[in-house]
């Protein structure tokens, strides 16, 4: 089975990928997507890919959780708590040792007949990785105005923090895992970010000229939550903290059209400009990323 739990941002289908995150096991829900309440509780093993035969899910490893989902104050507030538990026993090839609960809350919503919104995540961890004790959190703040003329353009302001290791020697891992999350769009077009290790305002302004036509400009900031651990996505660390937290910065256009009722198209072009710590850490040149998508309904 595939699905999202709560914001996406820890369990989700991964839409941008050869591959999607999948599960073996149980699952069972109470209420709806549109009633005031619903629970949400699993147990299931995270699928492992084989490219010369079929699919078998990981033995060693189990994904515990309940998410609830509370929108009797909608659109004022939705608030959506959860826990979840990774029990994952290192094996061959798979050296990654992780007895995790992450816990958190989101919440969302509109006031002011719709021209603010609003959306916020918190969580926190605690248990193990590879033996050492975790002590992590992370968090998503958002705040929006929209204006209610024709071309329905909004302004957006956000921050995304994830914790980092402290110290490489202190006996204590405070990086946050984004568990099984999406990452694309969330951290940049780029891919080259995670809801680890990291701290990245951005700001982004939308508008939709027609009822078909919309488009986004997004520019986004980098730093390293702490300095002595890694870019994970980048590859790249310095362990004693002197090449600076700096990553870099990103633009991101998008704009999407339906040319009919049955598909639909989406251009992307990303930018990243990086900054002191890439150029400390080895080659810091800009780089490119595009792409052009058509979407079929039937």
């Amino acid at each position: 089975m595939t699905f999202d739990a709560v914001d996406r941002r820890l369990i989700a289908r991964n839409r941008f990928r050869n591959v999607i995150s999948s599960f073996d096991g149980f699952r069972v829900r109470l209420g709806e997507d549109r009633s005031p309440w619903e629970v949400d509780a699993f147990a299931v093993r995270p699928v492992e890919r084989d490219i010369d035969d079929f699919d078998e899910s990981f033995n060693s490893s189990w994904l515990y959780g309940v998410t609830g989902y509370w929108r009797a104050g909608s659109p004022h507030v939705e608030i959506e708590p959860y826990w979840l538990f990774l029990n994952q026993e290192a094996r061959q090839g798979i050296p990654l040792q992780r007895q995790l609960h992450t816990f958190g809350l989101h919440a969302f919503g509109q006031w002011d007949a719709g021209h603010w919104d609003y959306d916020l995540s918190l969580a926190g961890q605690l248990g193990e990785t590879r033996n050492l004790p975790q002590r992590a959190w992370a968090g998503h703040a958002e705040v929006g105005y929209s204006w209610k003329v024709p071309w329905k353009p909004r302004l957006g302001l956000w921050m995304n923090y994830a914790s980092g290791d402290h110290d490489p020697a202190d006996g204590t891992q405070q990086r946050f895992d984004p568990l099984f999350g999406a990452t694309f769009a969330f951290y940049g077009y780029s891919g080259y970010f995670s809801w680890q290790n990291i701290i990245d305002p951005a700001v982004r302004f939308s508008v939709q000229p027609t009822e078909r036509l919309r488009g986004e400009l997004i520019f986004r900031s980098f730093w390293l939550a702490s300095d002595r651990d890694a870019w994970v996505r980048g590859l790249r660390v310095d362990p004693r903290g002197t090449s600076g937290s700096f990553v870099g910065q990103e633009l991101d256009v998008r704009v999407s059209y339906p040319l009919w009722r049955w598909l639909d198209t989406e251009i992307v072009y990303a930018h990243f400009f990086p900054g002191e710590f890439v150029a400390n850490t080895g080659p810091d040149p800009g780089s490119d990323f595009t792409y052009l998508q058509a979407t079929l309904r039937f």
